[in-house]
């Protein structure tokens, strides 16, 4: 911890012209955290992070359950899609997941409290009503948190979400998506297509109303952006495979539409799992991500529990090695989104992970396709967590606001 702080006194680092002494400070801390070598099982991580904090403040969270489909179509789907983008060798490194139902929480604002004054002990159903009542616009935001796929739930992500929701006057559902090592891809992706198509196409019992796909923005951060993205490829390649370029999928008894969202918005996106671009190592004075040269990840960072190391062996907790270079695991794998109709907004700090969405980014702008992309000099992954109320943190969230509520509500055209 002390040696980055000496280095950037002394003007003897890259971070002394782009950050404060407090900043290299804190992500010197969570740096060290990163690379703790304290002997540890990946479950007892897995367990410490998933948080459950008290409910208090200017905030409405909603906990709610969208039920599984009878029917198995939407893993058909979804499977065929998988196949579509593979190169012929990774999709055989897949197993066969579940369709289960997918539980998460809905976030909105609160207003007329204080801040320590306690969520009222009602209904959820109830609670619903209230947060409706203070929603004053269409946007609808499905989130998916960050925690590299096996870390993390929705409790954790609260203070972005409620931020995101009171900047756009709308509301967030953040999804309780399956973890990784015990969940293997696709898992964490056919819960987030079930929960988008549980946001087009409610059951009759569901605290919500349908909502128009022109009022929907995928949004999440690390990991989760990765599910974003990887949602929407699989949407255009559901496209592309069908001779009327609609994507179909029999649902709750019914065949529906997969329509593309109104936009998508990323922080921090974990695009490229084999960690390969230049700004890997580039970046590492900025960031608190570990040296992608390090031993695999995670294979032997843990001490051996009930989750992890997983049998058969394999490096990462997500899929096997052979599928990282797909384009449903790694997105920046992806060639083709032409056709896509749906906005993308991507922040990312000075951090090891940025060149994959600016490869993305570049991708998709040769197609034609809106992009915005917004880097912060001197800030590590996913800043807006740490640091949501400094300087660039504030200007993230109101980018990150004002792109939601532009795609959504169709005010003026975003140029590429």
């Amino acid at each position: 911890i002390l040696r980055p702080l000496l280095a950037h006194l002394l003007h003897a680092s890259p971070t002394s012209s782009k950050c404060d002494l407090k900043t290299v400070f804190i992500v010197s801390i969570f740096r060290a955290l990163f690379n703790d070598s304290t002997p540890i099982s990946m479950l007892e991580s897995q367990s410490n992070s998933i948080l459950s904090p008290e409910i208090k403040g200017p905030i409405w969270v909603v906990r709610d359950e969208f039920p599984a489909p009878l029917e198995q179509d939407v893993k058909k789907v979804l499977y065929r899609a998988i196949e579509g983008l593979s190169d012929g060798t990774d999709s055989q490194n897949i197993g066969d997941v579940d369709i289960l139902p997918v539980s998460g929480e809905w976030v909105g604002h609160r207003t007329g409290v204080g801040k320590d004054e306690l969520e009222p002990m009602v209904a959820e159903a109830h609670k619903y009503d209230c947060l409706m009542r203070e929603v004053k616009s269409r946007v609808t935001i499905l989130f998916l948190h960050g925690g590299q796929f096996f870390q993390r739930n929705p409790a954790s992500r609260r203070r972005m979400t409620h931020e995101l929701a009171m900047l756009t006057s709308g509301r967030v559902f953040a999804v309780r998506y399956r973890l990784s090592p015990q969940n293997m891809f696709p898992a964490a992706l056919l819960d987030a297509i079930i929960a988008y198509l549980s946001l087009l196409y409610p059951s009759p019992n569901s605290l919500h109303e349908a909502v128009q796909a022109s009022d929907i923005c995928l949004s999440g951060d690390s990991s989760g952006a990765n599910i974003c993205m990887a949602l929407l490829q699989t949407i255009l390649e559901l496209q592309r495979q069908s001779s009327d370029s609609k994507a179909r999928v029999l649902w709750h008894g019914k065949e529906q539409i997969l329509p593309l969202p109104a936009g998508v918005a990323t922080h921090s996106a974990f695009l490229d799992l084999t960690r390969s671009l230049p700004s890997e190592t580039a970046n590492l004075p900025f960031d608190l991500l570990p040296d992608p040269v390090r031993a695999p990840f995670p294979s032997s960072s843990y001490i051996p529990s009930s989750i992890w190391p997983a049998s058969p062996p394999r490096h990462q907790v997500y899929t096997s090695t052979a599928m990282l270079k797909h384009p449903l695991v790694s997105p920046i794998m992806a060639k083709d989104w032409r056709n896509c109709t749906t906005r993308w907004w991507a922040s990312f700090g000075q951090e090891c992970l940025a060149d994959s969405s600016i490869v993305v980014a570049q991708r998709m702008t040769e197609q034609g396709i809106p992009v915005c992309v917004e880097k912060f000099g001197g800030m590590p992954h996913d800043f807006t967590l740490i640091f949501p109320d400094s300087k660039s943190g504030k200007r993230c969230f109101e980018g990150w606001a004002a792109f939601i509520r532009d795609a959504t509500q169709a005010a003026g055209q975003m140029k590429a």
